[in-house]
């Protein structure tokens, strides 16, 4: 790589000598950089427009959140009342043996 051969130029670019050899660089002007940048501002702006804002969806979602916790206590409250249960039977399985014995030993 020779410093002294410089490549043949090229419209909008410029060259630079680097430690791979010759570089090619395109010639960015004021007024190039400036039109990017309102470019750039202009798309971040539509951006924003389309998007949602986050803090609406945060609110909104607060707002379940608690419309959510408002049920599971009304809910609650109806499980906390008194339910009237049946009255238990009581069944007593013995008796039946003892009725069958006693007409066991009744008949001999």
């Amino acid at each position: 790589m020779n410093k002294d051969v410089k490549p043949p130029p090229k419209e909008g670019y410029e060259y630079k000598f680097g430690k791979n050899g010759w570089r090619a660089q395109k010639i960015i002007t004021t007024e190039q950089k400036q039109a990017k940048g309102q470019q750039l501002r202009q798309a971040k702006q539509l951006k924003q427009q389309i998007e949602p804002q986050p803090q609406q969806n945060d609110i909104s979602l607060i707002q379940t959140v608690e419309d959510l916790k408002q049920q599971l206590r009304q809910l609650s409250e109806q499980k906390q009342q008194p339910v009237s249960m049946p009255e238990p039977v009581q069944i007593n399985m013995y008796s039946n043996i003892k009725d069958q014995k006693d007409k066991i030993s009744e008949s001999y």
